[in-house]
Formats: C-alpha cells, sequence, structure tokens
C-alpha cells in the first residue's frame, strides 16, 4: 500500500472523549499567557463541533449573550445555524462582579496605606 493510511486501520475512533477535553482544558490553561482564552476555544469548539477556521472566525456579532445563541457559519456545505450558549449570562456575571470587586480593591488600596 503506498501513501498515507487510512484513519479507521490506524485508530478506533475520530473524536475526543468529555474527559479528555477537560485534560487538554486544564493543559491550555498551564500554558502561555492566554490560557484562558485557549481554554474557552477549545470548549466552544468542543461543544459545538466546530472546525478550526469556523472557530477562529467568530465574530462577537455573532453572539446575543442576553438571548444565549451563537450563530455560526459553517464550512464545506454545511447548514449554517443558531446554536445556543448554556451558562453564558451566569459566566458572564460572575466576572463582571469579579472585576467590580477588582476595581473596588484597586480604589481602596490607593486610599489606603495598609492595604493587603
Amino acid at each position: 500500500m503506498f501513501g498515507r493510511p487510512k484513519n479507521k486501520d490506524v485508530r478506533t475512533r475520530e473524536y475526543l472523549t468529555e474527559n479528555e477535553v477537560d485534560e487538554l482544558m486544564k493543559a491550555a490553561v498551564r500554558v502561555g499567557r492566554h490560557g484562558q482564552r485557549n481554554r474557552t476555544m477549545i470548549l466552544i469548539a468542543f461543544r459545538h463541533a466546530l472546525r478550526v477556521l469556523e472557530l477562529v472566525s467568530l465574530k462577537w456579532q455573532q453572539s446575543d449573550l442576553k438571548q444565549g445563541q451563537m450563530h455560526v457559519t459553517r464550512l464545506k456545505d454545511g447548514v449554517n445555524s443558531t446554536h445556543p450558549l448554556r451558562g453564558v449570562e451566569e459566566a458572564a456575571k460572575r466576572l463582571q462582579i469579579v472585576a467590580s470587586i477588582r476595581v473596588y480593591i484597586r480604589t481602596r488600596c490607593a486610599a489606603n496605606a495598609k492595604c493587603v
């Protein structure tokens, strides 16, 4: 046989399990300065079965965080669709609260030299 072997002859499955994706996301957070971004990209790609180009082509205009939806433009004759974003509102609220706490601590520390 010449050329590359068929995938089915080399491995038993063509996808990652949920546990493997969790491990991949944990590793992404530990490596480099954009770990959280990379973790999020892995999660979105896994949950929505996105190809790499579909993932990196996403724009903010395709996301409606209030409705918890994301419009996906598919490649290779795929059907464009709207996907639900689970837990987005809760995550956004948590991020907003954390940011508010950080601002409060910074202003408090600036006014008080004994800030811990």
